[in-house]
């Protein structure tokens, strides 16, 4: 393993990412001077671009000149849309083209001047149990290659597959790719599954998924033998506490990001807070979190320590803002944001 649990600081290796995009989306992003419900609208500003959380984190890589391979099932003529707008951005793909019913999903972001964006999102296709089978075995495949070295798991599922079949997996591919790294960025069922096992992984969320996830854990019961306490609010001590146990499990780092007000990692060499001063405005947020996850991952691989990954991932999310379309970061915005970054150790306190 890469991984050094004896200090914060990582060995540098020559990286190649994979990452899986299980339900991509066509994003189109149109922007206006403001948006008022009910009423009709036109804009001349339109952009279109293939979407999903790991393509994000594809189009950082890609600026970082880290070799990037985007994978991810696609379906029907929008598929074949999906697919034409991913070549027209020469990013590396491998798309599973299924005959199967539906099509690839489209996204619909409202950008305007006064707020942060509105996305709508479709649900995308409906899988059946040879879909995924199908799809899953394509995956595992890339996945033991050999080629790459990191392989991140983004984004929500398509219709018909379970969170617990895909979480089920993300760990199948983790047993058999021990000289793998998998970084994962999921939530809901496949979420709470995956953290009362998270040996071998990098988990990175948000907040709000961390909370759901728990929820969905005390629901079923699965927080009575005592891994997580039930009464615990779900405030930074609880985030801290919990994150520090599930390290404890066998977790290589769990990174917890709060928006606006900063980012969280429990890592084997303690546990960080990260944050930064209120940026004067944002475009869009859309895509932030996950060039935060293409930040944190670029850093550690370039043998950053995990101080100088939170500060990176955390840089990456703020520049995000200052685009409408998400990914397209200016590393010279993630510079001057990473320079205003303050971290402190946070193991014993929060």
């Amino acid at each position: 393993s890469t991984q050094s649990h004896g200090g914060d600081r990582q060995e540098a290796l020559i990286m190649r990412v994979l990452t899986v995009t299980c339900n991509p989306s066509i994003d189109r992003t149109l922007h206006f001077p403001s948006i008022q419900i009910g009423k009709v609208q036109r804009t001349s500003i339109v952009h279109m671009q293939a979407g999903g959380k790991g393509l994000n984190v594809a189009r950082v890589c890609q600026i970082y000149d880290c070799p990037v391979t985007a994978t991810g099932y696609v379906v029907g003529k929008m598929g074949l849309v999906f697919d034409d707008l991913a070549s027209k951005e020469f990013l590396s793909c491998e798309w599973y083209s299924s005959q199967g019913a539906g099509d690839t999903r489209i996204s619909t972001l409202l950008t305007h001047d006064s707020s942060d964006a509105t996305v709508l999102n479709e649900a995308g296709p409906i899988l059946t149990e040879n879909d995924w089978i199908e799809y899953t075995a394509f995956l595992l495949r890339l996945v033991q290659s050999g080629k790459y070295t990191h392989v991140c798991f983004c984004g929500s599922l398509p219709q018909g597959v379970s969170g617990e079949s895909y979480a089920r997996f993300i760990l199948h591919c983790a047993s058999m790719s021990a000289k793998t790294q998998i970084i994962v960025d999921v939530s809901g069922e496949t979420l709470a599954y995956l953290l009362m096992r998270p040996a071998g992984l990098h988990i990175k969320v948000n907040h709000e998924e961390f909370t759901e996830a728990y929820c969905l854990l005390k629901a079923q019961g699965s927080l009575a033998a005592g891994l997580l306490p039930r009464s615990t609010p779900l405030n930074g001590e609880y985030v801290r506490s919990a994150s520090l146990e599930f390290l404890h499990q066998g977790a290589r780092s769990i990174v917890v990001t709060f928006g606006k007000d900063g980012a969280f990692c429990a890592h084997p060499g303690g546990a960080l807070l990260g944050g930064m001063p209120p940026l004067p405005k944002v475009i869009s947020s859309v895509g932030s979190g996950d060039s935060f996850l293409a930040g944190y991952m670029i850093s550690l691989a370039n043998g950053g320590s995990f101080r100088d990954a939170l500060i990176q991932g955390i840089a990456c999310g703020a520049s995000n803002t200052q685009t409408s379309v998400p990914g397209l970061l200016l590393k010279e915005d993630v510079e001057s944001f990473a320079s205003t970054v303050f971290i402190r150790d946070v193991q014993h306190e929060f």
